[in-house]
């Protein structure tokens, strides 16, 4: 969509970044407090090369994941409707 749409960078760069500023504290509550051992068990990238984990239990790769979904998500709906900002002059 960025491809095709350069005014949409920067509003999808920032709805990335705000979905995973939200699922952040989220997964420090599900996965630090109230079930710690989940990705030992379950994640089948744990003690790959792709299973690296920030703030001691939040896989790297589920960041990536939700920052790509936020961006491509925050903005469809501008580029399906083909809604642009309007440039006040003056």
């Amino acid at each position: 969509m960025v491809s095709v749409r350069k005014d949409l960078l920067i509003p999808s760069i920032m709805s990335g970044v705000l979905v995973v500023i939200v699922i952040i504290p989220i997964y420090v509550i599900i996965f630090n407090v109230l079930s710690p051992k989940y990705w030992n068990e379950y994640w089948l990238l744990y003690e790959t090369k792709f299973g690296g984990m920030i703030l001691s239990n939040i896989p790297i790769t589920e960041l990536f994941w939700y920052f790509s979904w936020g961006s491509f998500a925050g903005v469809g709906y501008d580029f399906v409707s083909g809604k642009r900002k309007i440039k006040k002059y003056g």
